[in-house]
C-alpha cells in the first residue's frame, strides 16, 4: 500500500519516531495529554501533521512505518 504523505493526521508511533521518542514515552505523554497535536479517535491516538510541521518549521522528515505484527 502506498504511503500517504498528504494525510492530516499520522499514527502516534510514527510521530514518536519522527520526534526521536520511544513507544513508552510516546504513550505516557499521550495519556498525560502532553503530546503535541494529539487527538484520540476511538482507541487510536493520532497526531496532527500540521502541528508537527510547525515544530520542525517545514515538511516532516521521513520516518519508517511502524512494523506490522505478524501473528502465527
Amino acid at each position: 500500500m502506498p504511503k500517504r504523505t498528504d494525510a492530516l493526521f499520522i499514527p502516534l508511533l510514527q510521530a514518536a519516531k519522527i520526534l526521536g521518542l520511544d513507544r513508552t514515552t510516546a504513550y505516557r505523554l499521550a495519556k498525560q495529554g502532553r503530546f503535541p497535536g494529539l487527538v484520540r479517535v476511538g482507541k487510536r491516538y493520532l497526531v496532527s501533521r500540521a502541528t508537527l510541521e510547525q515544530l520542525f518549521g517545514g515538511p516532516l522528515p521521513e520516518a519508517p512505518e511502524p512494523a506490522e505484527t505478524v501473528k502465527p
